[in-house]
């Protein structure tokens, strides 16, 4: 068994080199492929009477989560602005409070997007 093993690897360093070589040399240049639209965005970008509509669950979910971290960070200045003027603490602050919950919502958002597309957040929103 331990000579199968030593074969098999020895058999694979030549593979594993040459990989490592070629992915240094790539990063090196700086070379690096654009992650593939979904066809709902491509579509949208060439027919703009499509725009109103999505076409998918993700991308329903996607603009959800977007109006959810808008209203959320608008919500959020507000409240930091508010604590600079008033001085009161976070706990006191009654538009704080309504700013962590719009966080958390929009946490959830995000979290069902990502529980769609675990690779979503890779893309361009």
């Amino acid at each position: 068994m331990f000579h199968v093993a030593n074969s098999v690897l020895d058999l694979a360093e030549t593979y594993v080199g040459l990989k490592l070589r070629l992915q240094r040399v790539r990063h090196v240049q700086h070379e690096s492929d654009p992650l593939p639209l979904p066809k709902e965005v491509t579509i949208d970008a060439r027919q703009e009477e499509y725009n109103d509509k999505p076409t998918s669950k993700l991308m329903v979910g996607i603009k959800i989560a977007k109006e959810k971290i808008k209203r959320a960070d608008e919500l959020g200045n507000g409240a930091f602005d508010n604590l600079k003027q008033t001085g009161l603490s976070t706990k006191e602050c009654s538009m704080c409070n309504e700013a962590i919950s719009a966080y958390k919502e929009a946490f959830v958002a995000c979290s069902n997007v990502r529980s769609m597309d675990r690779l979503a957040f890779q893309a361009e929103w």
